[in-house]
């Protein structure tokens, strides 16, 4: 089904508005090199945060993984929508995962902003549960 090279950054394919580039986020050079790029950069960024956790110098960490997350998800899945699905079915649920993927990042930045961000919120599941001894 797919039309293009996957890896060949030299092709000329280059969407010709917006909605384009949108509804073909497998397709173009652009959409590729960003989804390479945000996984090398998420997997630099997440041992990182990790460490610095507690510490104000993850705030920005998190931000930049509260993007990367879902930009890399919303194109990953519209590389297996081109590969699985016929183009009516592939082009609708490329526009419903685009909008999960946006509700997902602002989720994401929700959670930085009003709590203690997105790696804190991570560590905390592995955090040992405070007992409460009033009882």
């Amino acid at each position: 089904m797919r039309h293009h090279t996957p890896y060949n950054y030299s092709s000329p394919a280059k969407p010709k508005n917006l909605w384009e580039g949108l509804w073909n986020a497998d397709s173009t050079n652009l959409h590729e090199k960003i989804f390479h790029y945000s996984q090398l950069t998420a997997a630099c960024l997440v041992p990182v945060s990790f460490v610095l956790a507690p510490s104000a110098l993850c705030v920005p960490i998190d931000y930049v993984l509260c993007v990367l997350y879902p930009l890399h998800g919303c194109i990953g899945m519209s590389h297996i929508f081109s590969d699985y699905c016929g183009p009516v079915l592939g082009k609708s649920l490329k526009i419903l995962t685009l909008f999960a993927s946006l509700l997902g990042m602002f989720g994401l930045l929700y959670l930085n902003a009003t709590s203690d961000g997105l790696t804190a919120t991570i560590k905390a599941l592995w955090r040992p549960k405070i007992e409460d001894k009033r009882d």
